[in-house]
């Protein structure tokens, strides 16, 4: 397309592009949550005090913005039970880049026959395509979707992964070094993954039955927490654009909460979160030299870590505190299921 309209299709359309996605993607996550006014106005203040969003858009990161669309029409269509269309976007965002794969147990949690057609079909038609479009066998396709496992490049900030993120604290330089970070960083995040799984899986039994569509959010917030992570050492600064819509999922949650001791006590630790993801890579990363100011350099130190200098720290954080709104969410509920159950008994 691109060579057969070289003056239409240039930096300038991708970029105009690039943000009517941006907001259509804003207006399906509203959409998604039965968004108000009020709520409105919290995901306009989500999206434009969101610094990856203007990163995203300097740089012109189109495939990962146009994912990031596929993954939230994909959401939508589960909470709305469109489960075929879920299929479909899903294969989308797929096809785009590999890593939202990791989704896959969250779609199984509605299995479905055509779904899964769909997505077997539109991988096939999509990988064959491009390999005839770019007169090239289907094996480089696939390996250009996978994402690299490479050594470490500490030195650099725009490798923002876990296992750079590693290297850096630990300060390793040497080969051998890096391959025990990589190994180390695999292990961790393999843990991680299935953990995920497991709370996701019991998060969804529990509630499936009384708010579909509170379980669906908690699911699709919980994965979404991975995909910047499972980028590996490809991990950017644009990568984590992916966590962007998780603050929308995650009042839509703590606001359908009858607890409201609990709702209140985890939106103050999101939104405290929220803070630390979107406004320090403003000054550690690309807009303001900070090290030069106090002496205080990208993950090296533990006062970079105190001050959140590398958003996968962020993003961990963030991981950790949803697992623990499931686990208190899934704990209360069995307690007050064993309290009635007790009533009743009583009673007899």
């Amino acid at each position: 397309m691109v060579n057969a309209f070289p003056k239409l299709i240039t930096i300038t359309f991708f970029s105009i592009l690039g943000l009517v996605i941006i907001f259509v993607t804003l207006f399906v996550a509203l959409k998604t949550v039965h968004a108000n006014k009020i709520f409105v106005v919290f995901g306009l203040i989500v999206w434009c005090t969101n610094s990856y969003m203007y990163y995203s858009f300097s740089v012109v990161a189109n495939p990962e913005i146009l994912e990031l669309l596929f993954l939230v029409v994909m959401w939508w269509a589960m909470a709305r039970k469109f489960i075929v269309a879920a299929y479909i976007f899903f294969s989308l965002a797929v096809i785009t880049k590999l890593v939202p794969i990791v989704l896959l147990p969250m779609m199984l949690l509605n299995s479905n026959p055509y779904g899964l057609l769909a997505l077997v079909l539109i991988a096939i038609f999509s990988i064959l395509l491009v390999a005839v479009g770019q007169d090239q066998s289907v094996s480089p396709i696939l390996k250009d979707l996978l994402p690299a496992i490479t050594n470490p490049r500490p030195q650099s900030e725009q490798f923002l992964g876990l296992s750079n993120a590693i290297s850096r604290v630990t300060g390793s330089v040497s080969p051998a070094e890096f391959e025990r970070v990589t190994f180390l960083s695999i292990a961790v995040l393999a843990i991680i993954y299935f953990l995920v799984i497991f709370m996701t899986y019991g998060f969804h039994k529990l509630l499936k039955g009384s708010n579909y569509e509170v379980s669906v959010a908690y699911c699709f917030a919980l994965f979404m927490c991975l995909v910047p992570t499972m980028h590996m050492t490809q991990t950017h600064r644009h990568t984590f654009l992916f966590l962007a819509q998780i603050w929308i999922a995650l009042r839509f949650i703590t606001q359908n909460d009858p607890n409201l001791k609990r709702s209140n006590f985890f939106s103050r630790i999101f939104f405290g979160l929220f803070l630390a993801y979107s406004l320090p890579p403003l000054y550690f990363l690309d807009v303001f030299p900070v090290s030069e100011l106090f002496g205080v350099y990208l993950g090296e130190t533990s006062s970079s870590l105190i001050m959140l200098t590398e958003p996968i720290w962020t993003n961990f954080a963030l991981l950790v505190a949803i697992l623990c709104y499931g686990w208190r969410v899934s704990r209360d509920v069995s307690l007050e299921s064993n309290q009635e159950t007790t009533h009743l008994l009583d009673r007899k």
